[in-house]
């Protein structure tokens, strides 16, 4: 991955250019013409190539909200109102103590940890990065993460499938 400010370089080198580009003297008005064209154009296709870079994202690490927004409505519909439902915690393409998991888009989406009449707990596998969640006091993505150990064996487990983003239908208690 590429570093936050990876375009920054470039940038700057383009400001210096194009400030400097009109106190050169150069022979004719032509030659002029040409460096201004030549500049112009680089600077168009940096800006291009640092545009595409910034949005570069290979298809299989995109996260949805609204896909798991929909998807978490879709598992919690089908279990009795105001049950308790679980849901595994390791959908993120990347997942660590700044944001673990689909727990934390959770807490953006629903900051009071109930999503259409259900509290949801997020089941974290990692044990030490539930460990280091749960050290946090009294923050709330400690409450909601819980390990595998955690679930109750009656409990509501929503588990979508494999690679399936957009919707899956519950599949019931899994043990751990």
């Amino acid at each position: 991955m590429a570093p936050r400010y990876h375009y920054l370089p470039p940038q700057l080198l383009m400001i210096a250019t194009v400030r400097v580009l009109p106190s050169w003297h150069l022979a004719t008005h032509g030659m002029q013409a040409a460096v201004t064209a030549a500049v112009l154009v680089w600077v168009a296709g940096a800006a291009a190539l640092n545009g595409m870079a910034v949005r570069s994202n290979p298809g299989d690490c995109r996260f949805s909200e609204v896909a798991f927004e929909r998807s978490l409505r879709d598992a919690v519909r089908d279990f009795p109102l105001g049950s308790a439902v679980y849901v595994d915690n390791g959908l993120m393409p990347v997942k660590n103590d700044t944001f673990p998991g689909v727990a934390a888009v959770s807490l953006l989406l629903f900051p009071d940890q109930h999503f259409d009449g259900h509290p949801v707990y997020f089941v974290e596998p990692d044990a030490d990065l539930l460990q280091r969640l749960r050290a946090l006091g009294d923050k709330p993505i400690g409450r909601i993460v819980v390990a595998p150990g955690d679930v109750p064996a009656d409990a509501h487990y929503y588990r979508p499938a494999p690679r399936q983003r957009a919707h899956a239908a519950p599949t019931g208690h899994v043990a751990a």
